[in-house]
């Protein structure tokens, strides 16, 4: 009776290891495929910065700023920008710009910024200044921020003693196929309209517009033409800017 009880525990404790050992497996998954941690963003303190209103997105690299009369286009440090051949090394470059714009449109809009400029000696913003942008007012750090999801690779100029914190995230972003870098996802292009990238709508309207349309006299707020039929906006019947 003894012996047929301890048969029954040592089955017992069999089973039960051989469970946790399956879990644990599980757990762990396919060997190889774990990912550390990345490095913790920056700390940055923005007391001494004036905010500035995001106007619209122009690019995967560019955004339009505004900070009362005051408006100007800036481009984002270590961002890389859209590129006219498609990149060998990384096939879904090419289909990618449009949905990193329609990710930074939705990262940034309706937002305030914090800029910093980009490169050393740089006397503040100029046109189409590299810059450092971050979202107020939790601080995200906007041009890391687009490489660590995936939707670009980086562009090394400018980025100095910040080179090796925007490569350890797209190297990330690689190891676990993170937004352009997928293998498994299928990249659809956006639909743009032919030879235009940037359009036009005003505050009330209902309808993108060219930069030249009679409708624009009272207010004027360019656009990339993406986010602007994401967003609900029709071309206009008069000035025709396509789409």
């Amino acid at each position: 009776m003894k012996s047929s009880r301890r048969t029954w525990a040592a089955a017992g404790m069999c089973l039960l290891v051989l469970g946790l050992v399956s879990i644990a497996a599980d757990s762990a998954g396919p060997v190889g495929e774990a990912v550390g941690a990345g490095p913790g963003y920056p700390r940055r303190d923005f007391s001494s910065l004036a905010v500035w209103d995001v106007v619209s997105v122009l690019g995967p690299d560019r955004i339009l700023i505004r900070q009362g009369p005051r408006q100007q286009t800036v481009k984002l440090v270590g961002v890389a920008g859209a590129q006219a051949k498609p990149d060998k090394a990384v096939p879904a470059r090419r289909d990618y710009n449009s949905r990193a714009v329609e990710f930074l449109g939705n990262l940034l809009g309706g937002e305030r910024v914090y800029v910093l400029g980009g490169g050393r000696g740089s006397p503040g913003l100029g046109e189409l200044k590299a810059v450092k942008v971050f979202r107020a007012p939790d601080g995200l750090y906007v041009n890391l921020e687009l490489v660590r999801q995936g939707y670009t690779p980086i562009s090394p100029a400018g980025l100095a003693g910040e080179r090796e914190l925007f490569e350890t995230y797209q190297r990330r972003a690689q190891q676990v196929g993170k937004g352009m870098w997928s293998k498994l996802l299928p990249v659809t292009p956006a639909t743009t309209v032919a030879g235009i990238t940037t359009v036009y709508v005003t505050k009330s309207g209902k309808k993108y517009h060219r930069g030249t349309c009679q409708f624009l006299a009272k207010s004027k707020i360019s656009i990339n033409v993406v986010q602007a039929k994401k967003r609900g906006f029709t071309g206009c019947k008069i000035c025709k800017p396509g789409g």
